[in-house]
Order: structure tokens, then C-alpha cells, then sequence
């Protein structure tokens, strides 16, 4: 589609079939749901919830860094919610965001 941009660092896991990140000419920035996972796609942590939040966080920042600087100490509005299941077994979070550059 003219007018937006998609960006899939090498930091992170091969995309199919969707952009770890995507912004057209405006402000907004689209971010796909990151996973605990390593840049082959293995989750990492089994278990541990908290491990696997802070390695989200991280590739959610990665997914910005071509985009924006990531937001550091200042962490954005979100909600948990249960659900039956991932698409990894092991998989204990997915977080997808929407950024705004400035």
C-alpha cells in the first residue's frame, strides 16, 4: 500500500505474513504483538512471566527504534488480559502497541 512504511529489525524474529511495525507519513506508529522471545522466535523464560514481560517490552523498543526513541523509564497505558492460549505453548505474554512519534 503507497504511503506506509513497514519495519522488521533483524533484531527480531523473521515476520510472516504481517510487519513488526508500520506507520504511514502521519504520527502513528502500529505495532504488531511481541512475544518473550529471542530474534529466532524461541520463547524465552519458560514460566516466568516477568522475564518474558521485560523481553516484550524490549522488542516492542526495538520494533520503534527505527521509528522513535524508545520510551525508557516512562512505560505506556496497558491493560492484561487472560487468555486461553498463545500460538507458543510457552508463550505467557504478547504485547501489540500504538506510538505516537515525536
Amino acid at each position: 500500500m503507497p504511503g506506509i512504511s513497514h519495519f522488521n529489525p533483524p533484531e527480531l524474529p523473521a515476520p510472516r505474513g504481517y510487519s513488526h511495525a508500520s506507520a504511514g507519513s502521519g504520527e502513528v506508529v502500529f505495532l504488531a504483538g511481541q512475544v518473550g522471545s529471542d530474534r529466532s522466535g524461541k520463547i524465552q523464560s519458560p514460566g516466568d512471566l516477568a522475564a518474558q514481560f521485560r523481553l516484550a517490552i524490549q522488542n516492542l523498543g526495538i520494533a520503534l527504534a527505527g521509528n522513535r526513541a524508545v520510551f525508557g523509564r516512562h512505560f505506556p497505558a496497558s491493560t492484561l488480559l487472560e487468555v486461553k492460549g498463545l500460538y507458543d505453548p510457552e508463550a505467557m505474554i504478547e504485547i501489540e502497541a500504538v506510538a505516537v512519534r515525536s
